[in-house]
């Protein structure tokens, strides 16, 4: 859903991706036999993320109160009646930009969270990928924050042209780059945020085939592996 926002940034989205699931799937299935792990790994291997945790739920709690206190704004009667004037420009600042911050950053990143901490657990090996671990948290947290602002500051001036009896989408037009530059970068990078994620997920979960231990939780994998699958379709 994201990318109907890219246009002129959609080369340079889908190189970084690309560069990402590369360097990740290159350091991971090296040309040379698979190694095989008979012993299981110890809690402080399985937990080595956990420390870096605390992050994904400040963050997350942040973006709940940022959402909750604008739909609290935004229901103040004449703002509300304000921005109905402004058609769908009203429509930006009032439901898509408090939509995404509060599924995005207080869903996705706190899920996100949680995965990090159940997923070495479940398949018994720790996370394939510390820098995509990270990378997924810090492009999913930015990428929001530019998201939500280009789309408030952007809605608002879009909506002051069309109170003044402009079209929407000549409006918007008007606005140029200051709205594709500042909402496709946005996009683009929130979209990485996903996509390093679902990588992540995915590559811990072929990797763990090689870890010959007892796994009693190993039928839960398939829950994240779909939901990483579903994340990155959603986001195309």
């Amino acid at each position: 859903m994201y990318l109907k926002y890219l246009s002129s940034l959609e080369f340079f989205t889908y190189t970084a991706f690309l560069a990402i699931v590369v360097g990740a799937v290159s350091y991971v299935l090296p040309g040379r036999k698979p190694p095989l792990r008979t012993e299981p790994y110890s809690e402080a291997e399985l937990g080595a993320h956990d420390r870096k945790l605390a992050k994904y739920f400040v963050a997350g709690g942040f973006f709940l109160v940022l959402g909750s206190l604008h739909m609290v704004v935004k229901n103040v009667p004449w703002i509300a009646e304000s921005l109905a004037r402004m058609g769908y420009a009203g429509h930006l600042v009032r439901d898509l930009s408090s939509t995404h911050v509060m599924i995005v950053g207080g869903g996705t990143l706190l899920a996100t969270g949680l995965c990090w901490r159940v997923l070495p657990r479940i398949v018994g090996r720790p996370l394939t990928s510390e820098a995509l671990a990270q990378c997924a948290f810090w492009f999913t947290a930015i990428g929001l924050a530019v998201f939500y602002v280009s789309l408030v500051g952007n809605g608002l001036a879009i909506g002051r042209l069309v109170e003044h009896g402009w079209d929407y989408q000549l409006a918007k037009n008007h606005m140029g780059k200051w709205y594709k530059v500042p909402t496709g970068i946005g996009a683009g990078v929130m979209g990485l945020g996903y996509w390093c994620f679902a990588a992540n997920v995915c590559l811990t979960i072929f990797q763990s085939r090689l870890v010959k231990v007892p796994k009693p939780q190993w039928h839960l994998w398939k829950f994240l592996a779909t939901g990483a699958a579903a994340l990155t379709v959603g986001t195309v």
